[in-house]
């Protein structure tokens, strides 16, 4: 099982509860938790937090390493068109201001959408819920649509 997992999954990257099930490929929700735990107690995964996990490094000396908060986010809110950075970081992004926050701010369409704006990972991170779903199609638009929203911060005139 450990070259499953190693194969699959690199060190320190952000593993989401549904990879991980495609993965080991468990349809029942209570099996599928006990081998987790398991997997968990023998030390092939590690718990970065509710539904996150990732292989750790088999060095000792470095084998408090997490992954970044910034691959954790890219995973779960961002990847596949479904979410993006706001604020200072987008408007640094491209270019228009030199400023950037030690918060992150998402605006993501895989958050509920009864909640407005959730503070995650101990509220180092913001994720708004987005208006409309974010797709491949209109994703550009709303980026467009927050540079605009946002320009007046422009370190430019």
């Amino acid at each position: 099982m450990s070259e499953l997992i190693s194969s699959s999954f690199e060190v320190r990257e952000p593993i989401l509860r549904d990879e991980l099930r495609a993965i080991l490929k468990i349809e029942n929700d209570h099996s599928f938790s006990q081998y987790v735990s398991v997997l968990l107690k023998v030390g092939l995964i590690k718990l970065f937090q509710n539904g996150i996990y990732y292989r750790p490094e088999s060095d000792s000396r470095f084998s408090k390493l997490e992954p970044s908060l910034m691959d954790v986010i890219e995973k779960k809110y961002c990847a596949d068109y479904k979410g993006f950075r706001i604020g200072s970081a987008l408007l640094n992004q491209y270019k228009f201001t030199s400023q950037v926050s030690s918060n992150y701010e998402i605006l993501s369409s895989n958050v509920s959408k009864n909640s407005r704006s959730v503070k995650v990972f101990d509220g180092k991170a913001s994720v708004n819920s987005s208006k409309l779903p974010l797709n491949k199609n209109n994703y550009y638009y709303v980026v467009f649509a927050e540079l605009l929203k946002n320009i007046e911060y422009s370190d430019y005139e």
